[in-house]
This record gives C-alpha cells, sequence and structure tokens, in this order.
C-alpha cells in the first residue's frame, strides 16, 4: 500500500514518505499450513536516530488487539523484526505468539543484520520436530521449542514492512523476493536457496510452449 512496483524485480519500502509503506497479503495463507519456510531476499536500511527506531518489521503475520487491518497491540502473530539501535537485543528477532496463551516463542539471532546490503532470512515452523527456527544467509541463528500450530494464529493481518503493534516504527529498505513454503526447509535447501539467489532462472516463466515431455 501506498507504494509501488518499479520494473526492478524489487519493491522498495520509503519508510520516510508521507504515508505508510507496506504490502498486504491475503488472510488465512499461513494458519492454513502445518510446517513452512518464509524466505526473504531483503536490503535493509539503517533507520535515523529520530524518531527513535523500534522494532522495524520485515514481515508480521497474524492480528492486532483492534483486529482486521488495524494496529494496536500484537493478539498472535508470526513475525520477523531486522533488529537495530533502540531494541534490545539489536540482533533480528523472529516471535511467535497465539491467542489463547501468554508470552511468546522468541528467538534473537546471534549475528547483527547488516544494512545497505542484500541478505537472505529465513523463519522455519517445523510442526514435526515442534521446533522455530531463524536463518541468515543459511547459517541458522537460533532456534527453539514450538508446540503451538500455525492454526493457532488467526493470521488477517498479513503484511510486510508493517507491525501489528502501532508503537513499532516502519521498516525501510527494499524486498528482493518474498516466499512462503508449505514445508519446513533444511539448512542445506536453504543453502542451496541462497547460492541460487532471488529468481533464479529455473523459477522463470518459459518463453515458449513446451510439450508433453517437459522438455525445455
Amino acid at each position: 500500500l501506498n507504494t509501488e512496483l518499479a520494473g526492478l524485480g524489487q519493491l522498495y519500502l520509503d519508510r520516510s514518505g508521507e504515508l505508510e509503506q507496506y504490502v498486504e497479503l491475503p488472510n488465512g495463507i499461513i494458519s492454513a499450513l502445518e510446517s513452512a519456510t518464509f524466505e526473504t531476499w531483503v536490503t535493509w536500511e539503517t533507520p535515523p536516530s529520530e524518531p527513535k527506531p523500534f522494532w522495524e518489521r520485515i514481515f508480521d503475520f497474524g492480528v492486532s488487539t483492534l483486529g482486521e487491518d488495524q494496529r494496536e497491540g500484537g493478539k498472535s502473530y508470526l513475525f520477523l523484526a531486522p533488529g537495530q539501535p533502540g531494541t534490545t537485543p539489536k540482533q533480528p528477532r523472529t516471535a511467535f505468539r497465539d491467542a489463547n496463551t501468554d508470552g511468546e516463542v522468541i528467538i534473537d539471532a546471534a549475528d547483527a543484520t547488516p544494512s545497505g546490503v542484500m541478505v537472505n532470512m529465513a523463519v522455519v515452523v517445523d510442526a514435526k520436530a515442534q521446533a522455530l527456527i531463524l536463518f541468515m544467509n543459511g547459517i541458522e541463528q537460533g532456534r527453539n521449542a514450538l508446540t503451538e500450530p500455525l492454526s493457532a494464529i488467526e493470521d488477517v493481518n498479513n503484511w510486510l514492512g508493517r507491525s501489528q503493534f502501532a508503537v513499532d516504527t516502519r521498516f525501510g529498505g527494499s524486498l528482493h523476493e518474498f516466499r512462503i513454503y508449505d514445508r519446513a526447509l533444511t539448512q542445506l535447501q536453504l543453502i542451496d536457496s541462497v547460492a541460487f539467489g532471488p529468481s533464479p532462472a529455473f523459477l522463470e516463466p518459459k518463453s515458449a510452449a513446451q510439450d508433453g515431455s517437459g522438455a525445455p
């Protein structure tokens, strides 16, 4: 919202714009999943010191205490924040909270998010292993036990670059690609994905019709 694709295969979100800029994805896209991987290539711009930066969001899927399309406090969610000056810790954080239990399942990364360069980040929900795992550039940053399912999240505010919490400041930077997988990718699969990069050739549509063999 309040921004547009520039034809360069990426989306730029300007935190200093007059209107808040973010992406709104369809309702129900994560609550229907069991295991899942949320992978993005992002270039994050370090925020200015004023207004004081506070828990920007790369993504935030869930619902606020005011309900759909509204920000106030987080009621249930899965989010990824880049971490920044003004937050404690300053490293990236992913957090899960359902609507029925008190408290969050949190992972704070071991490494800081670099600014001004493209980075791959992935949040893995492994229902079989009952684990929440955070990766950066294919390197595991941390994991925590997660016994609640994704279906416990009321995902009607599925946002890229926007938080359920009204106190959180705007995200600034470029989203080069964002993917949702309906399975828990392994570390080796994520390492391969990082090597291929955003928009790899094998994901591009074919320019000519294929025969039944599937050959190009």
